[in-house]
Protein backbone atom coordinates (compact mmCIF):
# COMPACT_ATOMS: atom_id res chain seq x y z
CA UNK A 1 0.00 0.00 0.00
CA UNK A 2 0.69 3.65 -1.03
CA UNK A 3 1.54 5.79 1.62
CA UNK A 4 -0.83 8.96 1.68
CA UNK A 5 0.98 11.88 0.05
CA UNK A 6 1.17 15.05 1.38
CA UNK A 7 0.38 18.21 -0.12
CA UNK A 8 3.35 20.77 -1.12
CA UNK A 9 4.10 23.07 1.39
CA UNK A 10 4.98 26.83 0.19
CA UNK A 11 6.61 29.49 2.49
CA UNK A 12 4.70 32.54 3.27
CA UNK A 13 4.19 35.16 1.01
CA UNK A 14 6.31 38.37 1.62
CA UNK A 15 4.88 41.35 3.21
CA UNK A 16 5.50 44.66 2.57
CA UNK A 17 9.00 45.70 4.13
CA UNK A 18 10.12 42.23 3.91
CA UNK A 19 13.55 41.85 2.42
CA UNK A 20 14.19 39.38 -0.37
CA UNK A 21 17.00 38.07 -1.37
CA UNK A 22 18.01 38.77 -5.43
CA UNK A 23 20.24 36.35 -7.26
CA UNK A 24 21.27 36.36 -11.07
CA UNK A 25 22.05 34.07 -13.81
CA UNK A 26 25.54 32.82 -13.95
CA UNK A 27 25.51 33.76 -17.29
CA UNK A 28 26.28 37.41 -16.18
CA UNK A 29 23.55 39.11 -18.06
CA UNK A 30 23.30 42.03 -15.63
CA UNK A 31 27.12 43.27 -16.15
CA UNK A 32 26.42 43.07 -20.22
CA UNK A 33 22.53 44.60 -19.46
CA UNK A 34 22.86 46.69 -16.50
CA UNK A 35 18.81 48.30 -17.11
CA UNK A 36 17.07 45.26 -16.83
CA UNK A 37 18.32 44.19 -13.94
CA UNK A 38 18.31 47.59 -11.86
CA UNK A 39 14.91 48.06 -13.15
CA UNK A 40 14.06 44.89 -11.74
CA UNK A 41 15.12 46.06 -8.47
CA UNK A 42 13.38 49.51 -8.53
CA UNK A 43 10.22 47.48 -9.09
CA UNK A 44 10.81 45.48 -6.21
CA UNK A 45 11.42 48.54 -4.17
CA UNK A 46 8.05 50.43 -5.97
CA UNK A 47 5.75 48.36 -6.91
CA UNK A 48 5.92 45.27 -4.24
CA UNK A 49 7.40 47.45 -1.27
CA UNK A 50 10.09 44.89 -0.77
CA UNK A 51 13.68 45.62 0.29
CA UNK A 52 15.73 43.71 -2.03
CA UNK A 53 19.42 42.29 -0.82
CA UNK A 54 21.54 42.15 -3.09
CA UNK A 55 25.10 39.77 -3.30
CA UNK A 56 28.18 41.38 -3.39
CA UNK A 57 28.50 39.39 -6.92
CA UNK A 58 24.91 39.80 -7.75
CA UNK A 59 25.91 41.96 -11.44
CA UNK A 60 29.65 40.69 -11.44
CA UNK A 61 29.08 37.76 -14.38
CA UNK A 62 29.51 34.48 -14.44
CA UNK A 63 32.09 33.05 -11.58
CA UNK A 64 33.52 30.14 -13.39
CA UNK A 65 34.23 32.40 -16.19
CA UNK A 66 36.29 34.79 -13.81
CA UNK A 67 37.65 32.12 -12.75
CA UNK A 68 39.09 31.35 -16.23
CA UNK A 69 37.34 28.16 -16.24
Amino acid sequence: MTPPVEPPRYPPKPQPGDRVAVVSPSSGLPELFPLPYDLGIARLRTHFHLEPVEPGDAQDGCLAARAGR
